[in-house]
């Protein structure tokens, strides 16, 4: 990933994905496989609550995600549901 090339980047940016409806994690997946996309803004509102059941639900949310982050750069920034 590389400001600085002639090549365009992209870049999802979204926010409002939870645990329980997550229908697009697996479209998500898909895309970062097969390298369609460079790098993930997400906005905040993760997993509806990440607190929730001592954790459990952000641990769950995360493992879910895990596949996508750790391919990509992908950068959070605090919604209102990470208030806690």
């Amino acid at each position: 990933f590389s400001l600085a090339s002639d090549t365009p980047s992209e870049i999802l940016i979204f926010g409002d994905l939870g645990l329980e409806n997550g229908q697009s994690i697996p479209r998500l997946r898909t895309e970062v496989i097969t390298g369609k996309i460079d790098a993930i803004i997400h906005v905040g509102d993760m997993a509806y609550n990440m607190d929730d059941n001592n954790s459990h639900v952000g641990d769950a949310f995360m493992r879910q995600m895990e596949p996508i982050a750790a391919y990509l750069p992908y950068q959070t920034c605090v919604g209102n549901h990470e208030e806690a």
